[in-house]
């Protein structure tokens, strides 16, 4: 079975508190870059997601959720955007994205989504799935 390898980033955004957003970004180890007044953040290096938890300096776990900090931190006029992509060999491709504004508001976007739409479309069709 073949590694699974993905690469995800973001729009550029601007958040209420630099100081406060740079410093969340290194304790969870998401890796930014800053252009003037706004950041863009990366996935992993290996799989291209967002952390999920961090540690502090005692090796206590904590949860981390992106949209939380996100709908917290960003500034009230833009929405923050990020896409993922990956793939294990040629075995399958995927990828989602997902936005999220400062009033919390989401929304998201999956590949395997078109399963859907082109049954919908092509109801007495045969579709198979992009895999194996």
């Amino acid at each position: 079975m073949a590694n699974y390898y993905g690469a995800g980033r973001s729009n550029y955004f601007r958040v209420k508190n630099p100081i406060f957003f740079v410093d969340m970004c290194n304790r969870v180890d998401i890796e930014y870059e800053q252009k003037n007044d706004k950041f863009v953040i990366f996935g992993d290096e290996d799989h291209g997601d967002i952390p999920s938890s961090y540690y502090d300096d005692e090796e206590n776990e904590y949860e981390f959720d992106i949209v939380d900090f996100l709908a917290y931190q960003l500034h009230e006029d833009d929405v923050f955007i990020f896409m993922h992509s990956g793939a294990e060999g040629k075995s399958y491709i995927g990828g989602t994205a997902f936005w999220v504004n400062a009033n919390g508001e989401t929304g998201n976007i999956d590949l395997s989504n078109i399963y859907d739409m082109a049954e919908q479309a092509n109801p007495s069709k045969t579709i198979t799935k992009a895999q194996y």
